[in-house]
């Protein structure tokens, strides 16, 4: 049934993560981006999400920094590590 299909998506995502964050340093900038991109559309919901993305705001490539930064858009900017984080990015 579909909500089982829901479920074991929902139970992968967690997995698909640290390959993702692996990507953030691939060679092709477009990979480093998309990768980033992925990562905010997993959401607060994935445990590790946050944390990847703020730590992805000091990321050598202002692409990923971007990205990280609209997909944290919604998350709260005094919780940590994101305080630390935006504040690091202040000199960007």
């Amino acid at each position: 049934p579909r909500l089982d299909r829901h479920a074991d998506l929902a139970a992968a995502l967690p997995k698909a993560l640290p390959a993702l964050i692996a990507r953030f340093d691939d060679p092709d900038p477009g990979v480093r981006q998309r990768a980033a991109e992925a990562v905010g559309q997993l959401g607060a919901a994935v445990p590790g999400t946050v944390p990847a993305l703020a730590n992805a705001l000091v990321h050598r490539d202002p692409a990923v920094r971007r990205a990280a930064a609209i997909a944290l858009k919604p998350a709260d900017p005094t919780a940590e590590p994101l305080r630390t984080s935006l504040t690091a990015a202040l000199d960007d």
